[in-house]
């Protein structure tokens, strides 16, 4: 990961650090320069006590902004940050690099360990309070109408944005600043389909197809549905929530102030600086490395310089090295280079017209000989070759190690783009005066033939290399999906395994139990068999004495009636009865 180096050096001497490391830095740092007169406007309508509520700190360096903004007003000032901490990016979405860094700095708890640092290095973490958890989760349970500023850079999906708006509304005081960041384009710029659109797509951000600018259609949204048009600088916003409704912010630009801690890490900030250069290539110094790039490919690519990330040699285009020693040797063929340059040329420190050859003025400078077109105006070749075909074009530039080359360049660019060569413009008339150098056709052929071939050499290293980078380039979204798809897949299995695991050892005490209770209840039917058993016994043995006593009873009866009737008084009374019913 880049500027590992200087992270550790920070972690380690207590100071601030928002390189791009961890994607320390979040947004553009030209934002932070609106906070202190957005904190003076605030001060001043509340003289008192500020409480200011931060939704989405990542590494801190907003928290330290809003805090020293309010201390060098004098202001005494309380910061209460509410953010997760904790990865949120769909990576099936959001193939940039930078999202997957982010992701990994929060899973494995650098960045909040990042932040609680900072707050100590920048000696503010005394006067922060943290409430770690999501927005939805922590906004609700806060006191209504107790923040005086309010700034919004947490979650950019709309539903997030759309609620931390609505909270924010209930939370801010009256006649206090609600504002926040990645507000690049506001809904009135865009057609509302394309708005729409966009939202739908789920992505964080994305570009405008008609220019180069890129916007967060989530913020975008939530904020025109909330508060419609906003006062706004650069991506950053604001409004003055009084009385129900939103009113723009007024700023005194002569307040504009780059906090110390986000130009120190601008100046700290690991691109590239040139180190030295050798013939066709630049050597640039980075953080933890050197890196040499061909002349050819930085500049068509420039750019790549500024994110690189590359830790590899890519012969003949680009070699990396720790030491100068080590990148010179892999350099090639430096010293072939150097001797097409004329002795001449080699030292001079300040620009010299040499002359003028088909409507170019040719300038020696530092080693290298300049051809710009007569056509575009006072040019300063100090200003370097970027600066300078922004002026001029491609074609209003020729650079060459030597004047003859200069102007077998030229003849070469005048017979195959005679249109665009010879645009007429504004003569020099310095210029126009001077001595032409007179060449042969032979020798012209002979450096148009060596041009020629250089050319195609050229232009096939630079169609390899390109296609090389371009396949490996487009090679890397598919790969971080494949390797998310991969780490689901993993994550899908490992839970499967636990599910298993866990229904295995649910199944092993289900069985116990049934197995306990099968043979409790063999048990129990066993013993009520045997009960019944008894019982049946004991009611058969009852029944037959009960049959034998009543059997006796009845014998007993029937003896003791024949007595009764053998008794001769009683048949004296039967033979009465008799007598008197007759």
């Amino acid at each position: 990961m880049k500027d590992q180096r200087r992270l550790l050096r920070s972690l380690l001497c207590g100071e601030i650090y928002l390189g791009p490391a961890l994607a320390a830095m979040q947004g553009p740092p030209e934002r932070h320069r609106y906070f202190y007169p957005t904190a003076a406007t605030v001060a001043e309508r509340f003289p008192g006590s500020i409480r200011i509520l931060e939704i989405g700190s990542w590494a801190g360096a907003s928290t330290i902004s809003w805090a020293r903004s309010f201390l060098a007003l004098r202001s005494d000032v309380q910061v209460e940050c509410v953010d997760q901490w904790l990865p949120y990016f769909d990576l099936s979405l959001e193939t940039n690099l930078h999202y997957r860094q982010m992701n990994i700095a929060a899973e494995n708890q650098e960045i909040y360990s990042l932040f609680l640092h900072n707050l100590k290095s920048a000696g503010i973490n005394s006067i922060v309070q943290v409430h770690r958890g999501s927005s939805r989760d922590v906004l609700p349970a806060l006191k209504s109408e107790s923040f005086h500023l309010i700034y919004i850079d947490g979650s950019h999906a709309y539903e997030d944005v759309l609620t931390d708006i609505h909270e924010a509304k209930r939370l801010i005081v009256n006649g206090g600043v609600i504002c926040g960041d990645d507000l690049e384009v506001q809904a009135g710029e865009l057609a509302p389909s394309t708005l729409r659109q966009a939202v739908l797509s789920g992505r964080d951000y994305v570009n405008l197809e008609d220019d180069e600018r890129h916007f967060h259609p989530g913020v975008t949204s939530a904020v025109n549905e909330c508060f419609g048009p906003v006062s706004s600088w650069e991506g950053y916003w604001a409004v003055r929530w009084e009385d129900g409704r939103a009113d723009s912010v007024q700023i005194d630009n002569s307040k504009l102030h780059m906090p110390k801690h986000i130009q120190d890490a601008i100046e700290k900030s690991c691109s590239p600086t040139v180190f030295q250069r050798t013939s066709g290539y630049t050597i640039f110094q980075r953080a933890d490395d050197l890196i040499a790039i061909s002349d050819l490919l930085f500049e068509k690519h420039a750019i790549l310089l500024e994110e690189s990330q590359i830790s590899v040699d890519i012969p003949p285009a680009i070699y990396v090295a720790q030491t100068i020693g080590d990148l010179l040797l892999k350099v090639p063929a430096t010293q072939a280079c150097k001797a097409g340059f004329s002795e001449s040329t080699q030292n001079v420190s300040e620009p010299t017209l040499l002359g003028c050859i088909e409507n170019y003025n040719i300038v020696s400078y530092a080693g290298s000989i300049y051809g710009i077109h007569i056509s575009s105006g006072s040019i300063d070749v100090r200003d370097g070759i970027r600066a300078i075909l922004d002026k001029v074009g491609p074609c209003g530039l020729v650079l060459a190690p030597d004047v003859e080359r200069a102007r077998a360049a030229i003849a070469l660019r005048q017979n195959v783009f005679p249109e665009m060569c010879g645009v007429q413009g504004t003569t020099n008339t310095s210029a126009n005066h001077s001595t032409q150098v007179p060449i042969s056709g032979e020798s012209l052929f002979t450096l148009l033939r060596s041009l020629d071939v250089l050319a195609e050499r050229v232009d096939a290293s630079q169609t390899s290399l390109s296609a090389k980078v371009g396949q490996v380039i487009d090679q890397i979204p598919l790969q971080l999906v494949k390797l998310q798809n991969l780490e689901s897949k993993i994550a899908g299995v490992q839970r499967e395994m636990l599910n298993l695991e866990s229904r295995v050892a649910v199944s092993e005490v289900e069985q116990g139990a049934l197995r306990r209770a099968y043979a409790e209840t063999h048990d129990f039917l066993i013993s009520e068999q045997a009960s019944l058993r008894s019982a049946i016994a004991g009611s058969k043995e009852l029944a037959n004495i009960t049959a034998d006593a009543l059997a006796a009873k009845i014998s007993g009866c029937a003896m003791r009636l024949d007595e009764i009737a053998g008794n001769p008084m009683i048949k004296l009374f039967v033979r009465s009865n008799q007598k008197g019913s007759r």
